[in-house]
């Protein structure tokens, strides 16, 4: 009986033992891998909005405060005639939109502003003259990339300049003459500065020159210079 017992319990050890060798098989060495290999050809799906170029605006508008100052006018209405000799500045508002359509060493595109200006006048009468220029312009901006600082521009075109002479009903006139425009001027953005931190668009504090060029020597002889600060927004 125990003979049988000793026998049955060989049995079953060698079965145990046969059932874990065919379990526990080697594994045979896999592919050696190159870490540094594998660094060099990993590639990352690009996320467009972590990833992609911020796009710049195409679009600024300004509001401009300052001076301008025409050379002469002679102002007739029924028979009466009032003479403007400039000796000072002006004040004059302007507003300004710009619209960028393409970007190559800076960027291209065109203006179109509209400024109003007040004053009054004692001679023979009481008047009040309005002049309302208006301005169409190629621009160039060196905006060259997106950590500038202070960019420059300039701008050329045609300009209408309409006059209207306000008082007594016989002094009452008006009357437009067009000339040449070049402008000059130069925006520092104040979110490149850290001073203000808008994630909306840039914000800029702009300086502008502007000369108005045409005939001399006429009733309307507005060739003078403009000088202007304001503030800019991007769209």
């Amino acid at each position: 009986m125990r003979i049988n017992f000793f026998l049955i319990a060989l049995l079953v050890a060698s079965m145990a033992h046969a059932q874990s060798r065919t379990e526990f098989k080697d594994v045979s060495k896999g592919k050696q891998m190159d870490l540094l290999q594998e660094g060099n050809t990993l590639r990352l799906p690009q996320e467009n909005s972590i990833q992609a170029p911020v796009q710049t605006s195409r679009n600024f508008t300004t509001l401009l405060f300052g001076g301008v100052q025409p050379s002469s006018l002679s102002a007739s209405s029924n028979g009466h005639t009032m003479n403007y000799n400039f000796d000072h500045y002006l004040p004059l508002a302007t507003f300004q939109f710009n619209h960028f359509i393409w970007q190559s060493f800076g960027k291209w595109g065109w203006s179109g502003s509209i400024g109003y200006s007040y004053s009054q006048y004692q001679d023979t009468a009481t008047t009040a003259l309005h002049l309302v220029p208006i301005n169409l312009s190629a621009v160039y901006r060196m905006d060259l990339k997106d950590t500038q600082k202070i960019i420059p521009y300039l701008m050329a075109g045609p300009s209408l300049w309409t006059y209207f002479q306000r008082g007594p009903d016989a002094y009452n006139t008006s009357q437009s003459t067009v000339l040449g425009a070049g402008t000059a001027g130069v925006a520092f953005n104040l979110n490149r500065f850290h001073l203000l931190n808008s994630e909306n668009g840039d914000t800029e504090l702009t300086l502008q020159y502007q000369r108005a060029i045409g005939p001399s020597g006429g009733a309307m002889d507005f060739n003078g210079n403009t000088i202007q600060i304001g503030g800019s927004i991007s769209l």
